[in-house]
Order: structure tokens, then sequence, then C-alpha cells
């Protein structure tokens, strides 16, 4: 039976094609894989949360996580937890106090790490923490730094040993007095890191040395290039030692200086503290033998020194020309110069205590003949110019044909220095001296014709060695052709101020170090003599120059040295006169220039004249002008207790400078306020005041009051008064017009200097009863002149002290009270303006009101008259409160 048709259609289904028609979407495929899926969010919001409790750096990484990282076995975590570790620190500055111990203790121990990025990063680390501590904080955890530093300094890798030189860098930077506290350790590892032991299998002798040059061929550096950085650490080093050694000698000398005072009474106990206070002690710094118990091995500066010694003269050999010759290269200069500076300080530390100084200086001498035979083969020597080749370049070349001039004078000063340390002591063993000595003079010499050209520190450094050689040397000539030629070089006119500064500051330590009773070289006296001179053309801006200039002028003068005063007084009013050098210092240094005025022989009336307008200058302090009077006034020959007869200042001369000095003003002064007009005028009163500042009146209150102080001091008051008043009459004679602070000094000379029962001059009564009447006038109508930006409260004070001072003075004389009375009543009756009467009135008012001229006011029946003018002149019914007083008043007086 045949197949249907549906079973054949289903048979060819799987084979037939497929027919694409468009819009219609093609069937999947039987084999398309379902790449649909479905998600849900898990929230975890205790994990995301982080601990603000705890500081953190950039990574949010705490301080624990970082230490703990510091041990890693990667260098790149170590290097990565030592800088988020100083991030942390930056970030957060008052963590390190809290966490000290734990950051010294991780960056300590990565000294030594084996990877160079980690230890520099550790430096760092470092360097930043010393920077947020005290030593107070960091010394109980210096010891660790100190022991990591010894291992890094003497570790078998040489990139270590190098980079321990930076860390002693950082600790002298910061605190070096713990640094050289433990100078046992350090100084013993410079040795080892230049030099090693010699065999102890080899027979060798006791007077050889210990030690030899260490060579590493395989060393990135060569050895001179590396002698000379650790060289240069030592050279570091051993300065701060004597800086701390120096500062704890100082502390223990001003520790000793106190004193307790106390006063006894026998009817009460008296307790005294006899211990104030309790003071630590410091360390010296170094320690040349300790018997204390230690950990390391007693350490000895002297036997350091000569084992250092050898080594230092092995690598002067190696790195200096050949014998003969001077010319030294540019590369091998810094090593030369570390040998040289090394050697220096060396001697200094030996020499720095007492005790042990012969025996130390016995053992440098060990090697003295050596140190001379090698330093002084080329002397002086010319270091080699280096020269730069590159792109728009051009080679650095010197007029002296390729030689630096400050390398090769730093050189051979340094050599100058070394070889003049050992020269007490040799001049003292032998009494001769050494063949090199005149090769050293000849180039001290020579270099100070050049001294200009050199740098401050070089130019010190000079002067210092001078000095010394001048001070140990015992042959006088020697020590005069140095003087001679410091003293040539001081008066080049071409100088900077700076240097001659620097010369004269050594020229005066050299002139008052010198022993008095040694008879004085003619160099230093003749410097001295033309210090006056100086004194006047010399830059004022340094203070202290100046101060020491003056205790050298003032030293002379004491010493009694006659060319010195003399050019003194040939220069006194470019000193003391105006705009000279007194007007131009600070009050310190014008004290000193009036003490050196006890010191001169004759001050006549031209010399104290001088002074007196100098005085007058704001620039010259009213304490200076006071104590100038003091000194004056203690040279007084009516004043002085003893003293030579012509030391004395005369009599009309002190009297002429101290009314001078109470006037204020000169008369080419007074003479020119002539010419100008008041501000205010008092009607009727020929004498007018014209205003000064108030800062200028109070100074010239002072000093008015201080000279009638002085003038009380003479012994016979009414010839000083006869003396005064003749001054005052001829001043209120000549001129009309008074500036405010003169007026109110007339009226205190005439309170205080006039003596009791004593009547004023009929010459001087009417222009003093003028000037009473303008102070009066000016006080109670507040006629004074305010300046600009001056309180009007120290106005209302100044008027109240010049009502006072003028109605005292009318106190003191009737006749000035019956004068005024009289002027007052012609001023009325003369008197046009009502505005003026009642002015007048006012003043009257006042005149009445004060109760020590009721008295004088009662004796005149000018009074009456006056008070019946001025009824007349004024209107009752305008007026009528002044009149009611004034009638009261007059009743009082009756």
């Amino acid at each position: 039976m045949p197949k249907s048709a549906k079973k054949r259609k289903a048979k060819r289904a799987d084979f037939n094609k497929v027919k694409l028609k468009v819009g219609k979407k093609l069937p999947k495929a039987d084999n398309v894989t379902d790449t649909t899926f479905k998600s849900r969010a898990i929230h975890l919001p205790e994990q995301l949360k982080t601990d603000v409790s705890q500081p953190t750096n950039f990574k949010q990484q705490n301080i624990k996580d970082l230490l703990t990282q510091c041990n890693h076995y990667s260098a790149s975590v170590r290097h990565e937890a030592v800088t988020g570790l100083k991030d942390l620190l930056v970030r957060h500055p008052a963590v390190v106090p809290s966490h000290l111990s734990s950051v010294v203790e991780k960056s300590a121990q990565l000294f030594v790490d084996k990877d160079a990025v980690v230890r520099k990063a550790a430096i760092g680390l470092l360097r930043h923490t010393f920077s947020h501590v005290s030593s107070n904080q960091i010394a109980p955890f210096f010891s660790l730094i100190s022991a990591h530093l010894c291992c890094a300094m003497t570790h078998i890798f040489e990139d270590i040993r190098h980079d321990s030189l930076t860390v002693l860098d950082v600790c002298l930077e910061h605190f070096p007095s713990l640094l050289t506290s433990r100078s046992g350790q350090i100084l013993t590892n410079f040795l080892g890191q230049i030099s090693s032991m010699k065999d102890k299998g080899v027979k060798k002798d006791t007077s050889s040395p210990s030690h030899r040059l260490s060579i590493n061929p395989n060393s990135r550096l060569t050895s001179l290039q590396w002698r000379s950085k650790v060289l240069s650490r030592l050279h570091q080093f051993l300065k701060a030692m004597l800086l701390e050694s120096d500062a704890g000698d100082r502390n223990n000398e001003s520790g000793n200086q106190g004193f307790v005072h106390a006063a006894f009474d026998d009817n009460r106990p008296v307790c005294v503290q006899v211990f104030p206070y309790c003071k630590s002690t410091r360390s010296t710094g170094y320690i040349f033998r300790t018997n204390a118990p230690s950990t390391s091995s007693s350490f000895s500066l002297t036997e350091f020194a000569l084992c250092l010694l050898p080594l230092l003269l092995e690598t002067w050999v190696e790195a200096s020309p050949e014998e003969g010759r001077s010319a030294v290269r540019h590369d091998v200069r810094d090593l030369l110069q570390g040998v040289l500076d090394v050697l220096r300080l060396l001697w200094q530390c030996l020499q720095h205590k007492e005790p042990e100084k012969q025996q130390n200086g016995t053992s440098f001498l060990q090697h003295y003949k050596d140190i001379h035979l090698h330093l002084m083969s080329g002397f002086p020597y010319m270091v080699l110019e280096h020269f730069k080749k590159g792109k728009g370049q051009q080679k650095l070349r010197d007029q002296t044909g390729g030689t630096s001039l400050q390398a090769s004078f730093t050189l051979n000063l340094s050599i100058c220095e070394v070889m003049t340390c050992s020269l007490e002591q040799d001049s003292c063993g032998t009494g001769t001296m050494p063949d090199w000595l005149d090769a050293v003079l000849d180039f001290l010499v020579s270099s100070l014709s050049d001294i200009d050209e050199y740098t401050p520190e070089h130019t010190e450094s000079l002067l210092r060695v001078i000095q010394h050689v001048i001070k140990v040397l015992p042959q006088e000539d020697v020590c005069n052709d140095l003087l001679t030629a410091v003293h040539q070089c001081s008066q080049s006119e071409e100088m900077s101020n700076r240097t001659r500064e620097q010369v004269v500051h050594f020229l005066a330590q050299t002139y008052l170090q010198r022993d008095p009773s040694l008879p004085q070289s003619d160099v230093l006296t003749s410097w001295v003599a033309s210090l006056p001179r100086y004194l006047v053309t010399m830059d004022t801006t340094n203070l202290q120059h100046a101060e020491e200039v003056l205790h050298v002028v003032q030293s002379a003068a004491t010493r009694g040295h006659s060319c010195t005063v003399e050019n003194l007084m040939a220069n006194f009013r470019g000193i003391y006169g105006v705009g000279g050098l007194l007007c131009c210092v600070t009050p310190p240094v014008q004290r000193h220039l009036v003490q050196l005025l006890y010191r001169l022989p004759l001050l006549g009336g031209a010399e104290l004249s001088t002074l007196s307008q100098s005085c007058r200058q704001r620039e010259v302090g009213v304490s200076v002008v006071k104590y100038l009077v003091q000194v004056i006034m203690a040279r007084s020959s009516c004043v002085a207790v003893s003293g030579k007869e012509e030391s004395l200042v005369d009599t009309p001369d002190t009297l002429s400078f101290l009314v001078s000095m109470m006037i204020g003003h000169s008369v080419d002064e007074l003479k020119d306020l002539q010419q100008k007009k008041v501000d205010y005028e008092v009607p009727g009163c020929r004498t007018q005041i014209s205003g000064v500042s108030l800062e200028h009146r109070h100074r010239q209150k002072a000093l008015a009051k201080l000279c009638c102080e002085c003038l009380l001091q003479f012994s016979s008051p009414w010839q000083v008064w006869e003396v005064v008043q003749a001054v005052l009459e001829r001043y209120l004679v000549m001129f009309h017009t008074l500036p405010m602070d003169t007026a109110y000094a007339v009226l205190v000379a005439m309170v205080t200097l006039l003596p009791p029962g004593t009547e004023i001059s009929r010459e001087l009564l009417t222009p003093i009863m003028h000037c009473c009447w303008a102070a009066l006038y000016h006080s109670i109508h507040k006629r004074i002149p305010v300046p600009d930006g001056e309180p009007a409260a120290s106005e209302e004070i100044w008027q109240g002290e010049l009502l006072h001072i003028a109605l005292q003075a009318m106190a003191c004389s009737k006749r000035v009270v019956q004068s005024w009375l009289e002027h007052m009543e012609a001023f009325v009756q003369g008197s046009t303006e009502r505005s003026n009467v009642e002015a007048g009135a006012q003043v009257l008012l006042k005149v009445m009101q004060t109760q020590e001229l009721q008295h004088s006011l009662q004796l005149t029946g000018v009074l009456q008259r006056v008070l019946k003018t001025v009824k007349d002149c004024l209107r009752e019914e305008e007026n009528e409160k002044l009149l009611s007083s004034m009638v009261y008043q007059a009743s009082l007086i009756k």
C-alpha cells in the first residue's frame, strides 16, 4: 500500500530550502543560546565604612598598617610603606610625638636596607620627623639611631656606607649635641671608613701607625673621592664637637656667677635661700678619657688623633703634586682642603682641655716634621681651573693662566692655619723660629694687599691667622711687620665698608688684648690716633662696630695717649656737632660718646656751645642729654670733688651751657622766628607766643627742670640768679616772639632760681610781666595751637601746666603783680573792642581766685581802679556772671 502524502511531506521537511521573504523575521536556529539573565544587588554597609578615629594617608592606611609593612620582604612594599608613613605625618603633624618611638625605630632599621630607594625614603622620613620634635623628645631614642648609624657606617656594602653619611648630615643638622655626646663611637667609625687595621701577625714598631688606608678597586667612586666625602663629614663633626664644648663651658661659667644678697636684722630672723634653683649639667660635647662603665671601650681623643694623623698625611701625599711642584688639580682640591680642615680642628680639640694641653701637643708634634715636609713642599699652591666644554659654553680661564684664585687662596690659607697651630710650643721649645715661617709670613703680607677681593669669610680667616701669629710669637719685629701691613691695608680708600670693619675689628682686638704694662706698638699707637677721624667718616649702620671703635678710643684716652686726645679735640665738631656722629647713632652708642667726654682734658666755651646745639636736636634723646649734663656738672670746677685743675670746666662756661640748654633755641632760630606771624596774638601784650609740637614741649620741659636743678647745685644762688637774670633780660628785650617751650622755660627759671626775698631787676620786670600775661592769656582762653595728629587731652594737660607755672611766677614777686595790674588798667582804658576787655577780665578773675596772689593784691590799690574800669567798659546785662564773680572775689581779698 503506497505511503500517504502527509508522511512523504513530513519526511522531506528537513531538506526543504527556507524561503526568505521581505518584512519577515528570520527564524531562530535550533542551536541558539539564550543569553538573558537576572541579577539582584547585595548591600554590605558595614564593610564599606572607614575608620575615622585613626589618621590615615592618601591611601587610607593608618600608622599601624604602615609600620607593619615596613618589615615586608618586598622592597616595593617597604618603599610604599615608608613614603605613605611620611605622607601620614605630613598630613597629621600631631601624630609625631605620640608615635615617635615606633617611627624612629623603623626608620633606623632601614638605614641598612639592601634597596637604595628604601634607604633614601627612610632618610627623608627621619629628616621630616626631626623637624617636628625637640631635643628633649628625641633624646631617649637617640641611642638607637646612633647604634644603627654605626652599623651603616661600617657595613660591608659600599652603598650603605655611602648613605650613612647622609644620615650623619641629618643628625648634625638637627641635633648636633646629641650626636657629639657619642663621639667615641662615631669617630672610630670614621677611621673604619677610610682605613683598615694592619695584620696582627706582622711585627711592627710601636711608633708605626696601626691603620693603613683602604682601597677598593671595584668601587663606583675613586678612593680619593670617597675620602673627600668622609673627611668633609669628619670636619663637620669636629666643628660640632667644638661648638658644643664651648657652649658647655660658657654655661658652667655662668652657673658659678650667682650671688645671694641678704640684709641681716638683729630683731628678727632672716631666712636665706642659698640654692635658689637646681641646674642640670650639660655634656661637654666629647670625652677625652672616662673610667665609667660603658658598653663600648674607653675612648681617648689623643689616641684617635695618633691613628688619624698618619692617614691624613698619606692622603695628602697621594693627592698632592710631586715634590717641587705647586700646581694642584681641581679634582683633588676638595680632598686636600678636607685634610687641612680636619688637621686644624683636631688640633683645636686637643688644645681645648687645659690639663692635657702639654701632653696632647706633644702627641701632635710627633708628626710635626712630616706635616712640615709634606704641606710646605710646594707652598704656595696654585689650584688649576676646571674647564667645562659644551654647546654654547666657553672655557673658564683666569688672567693668571688657568688658575682659580679663590680656591688657591683658601688652600694656602688653610695650610697657614695648620702650620701656625703648633707655633707656640715649637717656639717655646727651641727658642728659634722654624724655617717655614718666612714663607708663611710672606704669603700673609702679600695677601693683605688684595684683601678687598676676598669674601668676608676668607678675610676673617686671614686676620685670625695673623692675630694668632702675633699672639704667640715673641719677636717684636715680626709682629710689627704684620701690624704695619694690616695698618697700611686699613688706610686704603678703595676698600669696602665690610672689609674695613673687619680690619678695624682685628686692630681693636689686638690693641685691647695687649698688656698695658708692656711697651705699646708704634703701629697700634698710630692707628689709635687716627680713630677720631675715622669716627667722623665711618658708616654708622653697624652699631656693634661703632661701639667697638669707641671702646678703643676711650681706652686710649684713659691710658693717656696724647695724640688720640688731640685728634679728638680737633674733630670735636664732626663727632659732637649738629649732623655729626652723636646725632646719627642710637642711644646706647650716644652714651658711649658722652662717656668719652669725661676723658677729654679741656672743655671750653666752644666745645660746650657745640654740645648745646646738638642736644637741641630730636635725634639726641632726653636720657642722653641728662647724662651729658651730669658729666659736665661732674667736671665743673664749682661742683667737682676731685680732679686736676687743668681738666675742670670753668664756672662761667658751665653756667652759659646750662642757660643755653634751658632756653632751648639758638639766637639765630629766635631771630628767624621774629619774621613769622603768630597764630593767636595776645592783645595789649608785647610778648607773643608761637606754637611748637607737643613732643618738643615735653622734651624742653624736662630739660629746663634739669638745668634749673643743676644751677641750684652752685654754692652761691644769688650769683647764679644774677647771671640767669641778665640772660633772660637780654632774650626778652631782644625777642618779642618766643616759642612756647622757651616761654615755659623762662617762667620755670624764675620760679626755681629766684632766691627768697629777692626782687627782680627793673629792666627784667616789664618783660617778665608781659611773658606772664601772654602765658595766662593763652592757657585761660585755650589759644594754644593744636598741631595735626596730636590728642586734645594732652593739650589740655599742657594748658593746665602753663597756667600753673605762670601764676607761680607772678607769686614770686609782688612787683610783677603790681606792674601787671597797672598794665591791665591802661589796657582796659585804652581798648576799643569790648571782646578784648572781656578776655582781660577773665584773666583778672583767674588771678584773683589764686590764693597765692591774694596777699599781693591786698597791698596795692590798683585792683579797685581796674575793677571800676572793667565795669564801666562792660555791659552788665551781657556779662552779669563775670562781673558778679569779680565783685565777690574782690570782697574776699579785702
